[in-house]
Parts: C-alpha cells; structure tokens; sequence
C-alpha cells in the first residue's frame, strides 16, 4: 500500500482540524497508509529532518483549514522538503483577516504552489480561491468545494431538547465574549432555556480553553468531551448553536441545528452565502430578545447542506483518486 503523510494543523485537539483529519484517514482507509507527519506539537514538529520525514511517505495531502497567512509561513505546511513528492493541496483557505503581506512569505507560497510535484490544488471558498490565483501563480487550476468538515461522517444525532442551547467560544474569553455570555444567559433565564458552554476541543486545545473558562467565567457551568464524536453528538442534541468557531457552525447545520456566529470572518460569512442562510453570519448583539427567540427557531435550508456535503465528498474523493494514481 501506498503511504500517504496528512499535513495541517493535526493532533493539537482544535475541532475542526481534528474533523479533517478523522476524514482523510476514512477517505484512504483500505487503500493506502495515512498518517499525520508531526510528530510533535511544537517546533520543530519532528524528531528528524523534515527530508527524512518526506521520504517516509509515497505522497503527501496538505488542508484543509486556514493554512494560507499571508503575513507568516509555517514550515509544518510549506516546507520545501515536501515537494520531492507528489501533493495534493485541498480543502484549504486564506486568513484574508490578516491584512498585512510579507513579500518573502509570498515568494516562498509561490515556489510551493507553483511546483509540479503540485498535483491538484482545492479551496475551500471563493474568496481565498481568488487570492491564490492572484498571488501564488499556482502550477494547477484552483479548485472551489464545501469545507471539507461537510465530509465527515457523523454519528447518529441524540434527541434534540428544545430548552438547551450550546455557545462555543475560542480559547481564552475576551471581554466581549464575557459581555455576550452574560446577555444570553440572561436571556435564555427569561424564556426558559438553558445556555451552556460547550469547550469545542480534545487534547490539549481543550485543556487550554477550559483553563481559559475557569478564569474567565468561573461561575458559567459547562460542557466537554473526550473524542470528536461525542461532541458532534452534544451540537446534534441543542435547539441552537452560539458559535465563534467555524465548524462548530458546520456540524449545526449538518444536523439540522441553527446558529449565530460569535465571531465574524470571511469564512462564516462565505458558508451563510453559500447555505443561503444569512443569518448564521450575525452576531446575537444584531437582534433583539424578541428577534433572537425567532432566529434560533430558524432551520438551516436542507437541499443547501446537502449540496455541501456532496461537494465536500466529491472533492474528498478526487484527491484521494489523484494521489493513488500519482507516481
């Protein structure tokens, strides 16, 4: 079997990149070896020359998530020592909020993108599509799919409660996080629902934003689990998801689940384009208390998501088919 080396921002324990990887080691099971190349969690990121790591694998896949910044470059994704093998680039995006560009880190973007060892490219939205035809004179046609967390096989749903509602926060809490918390909580008191905090995270991610919740909001209760299935099972059983992570607001509308975004960015505002629903790019602060008890009573379009998840599929499988053909 061919041995396929995954590379992103693998095994920190961040949900959606840990989705990502959960769906590259299904798409491959059976016919070639997948493994994440890191063997750390810090730099360097490998115990060896990132060389002797590359000639461990047959192939490499890079994405998805926001592996593009055009302001830094990371030698865990771009490194040159990848290009002795044959890539697949798919699923990935642009941190296009990070306005500042560095033109040696797009010079090194460049030469990545511009190899033939470069099999196919694939991104996840139109808009980090666009950049990269701009600015990296890529060696292959840049593709466009549904973010590749639409892929991921998800268990079965648990009954939804109609008096529980989840709100996701990243990492350490701000003080609008703090403000916003407070507001909903208050709110849900009011109509009879119970918020609760849900750390979107294993491993060490999660450790981090519990620590983060613990010295921020010490009285607001919440909520963790131990694998990426058994969150998946805690957004399917809410009556609406408050989100400032991306994909937590992926695997809401997956179940049928509606949310509102806690943190605006290109991305979110792209995938409530794309799902024609507008309102899972609003912040609750947008909407009254009257006006938000009818938002959370909204349901994401159904043929929308479904469209998503086939692209997100389609795209899953040609990488795969590229790579095991790719010599």
């Amino acid at each position: 079997m061919k041995r396929v080396g995954l590379i992103g921002f693998f095994g920190w324990g961040n949900f959606g990149d840990e989705l990502m990887l959960r769906c590259w080691s299904d798409a491959f099971a059976g016919s070639a070896i997948a493994r994440k190349v890191n063997t750390l969690l810090h730099r360097p990121y490998f115990e060896e020359p990132a060389d002797s790591v590359a000639r461990r694998f047959d192939a490499l896949v890079i994405g998805g998530g926001d592996l593009v910044h055009p302001d830094a470059i990371s030698p865990l994704y771009w490194n040159r020592s990848w290009l002795q093998k044959p890539i697949v680039i798919e699923g990935i995006g642009v941190a296009l909020e990070r306005r500042r560009e560095r033109s040696d880190v797009l010079e090194r973007l460049t030469t990545f993108f511009s190899s033939e060892m470069v099999r196919s490219i694939g991104a996840r939205d139109g808009a980090s599509a666009a950049w990269l035809r701009e600015h990296l004179d890529p060696a292959r046609p840049v593709g466009v799919s549904a973010d590749l967390g639409f892929a991921t096989d998800l268990p079965a749903p648990v009954p939804p409660r109609d008096d529980r509602m989840g709100i996701v926060l990243r990492k350490v809490p701000s003080e609008e996080d703090r403000r916003v918390v407070r507001r909903l909580l208050t709110w849900g008191e009011a109509h009879g629902v119970t918020m609760e905090l849900l750390v979107l995270a294993t491993g060490a991610e999660r450790q981090r934003e519990i620590e983060g919740l613990r010295s921020e909001l010490p009285r607001v209760p919440f909520r963790t689990a131990d694998s990426i299935e058994d969150l998946m099972r805690a957004i399917s059983g809410y009556r609406c998801l408050f989100s400032a992570k991306f994909h937590g607001a992926v695997v809401a509308s997956r179940y049928g689940i509606p949310s509102l975004s806690l943190r605006p960015t290109h991305k979110i505002s792209a995938l409530a384009c794309q799902l024609g629903d507008p309102e899972l790019a609003m912040h609750p602060s947008e909407f009254s208390d009257t006006q938000l008890l009818e938002v959370v009573r909204r349901r994401p379009p159904t043929d929308s998501v479904r469209e998503a998840e086939s692209s997100a599929k389609s795209a899953i499988t040609r990488a795969v088919d590229t790579l095991l053909a790719a010599s």
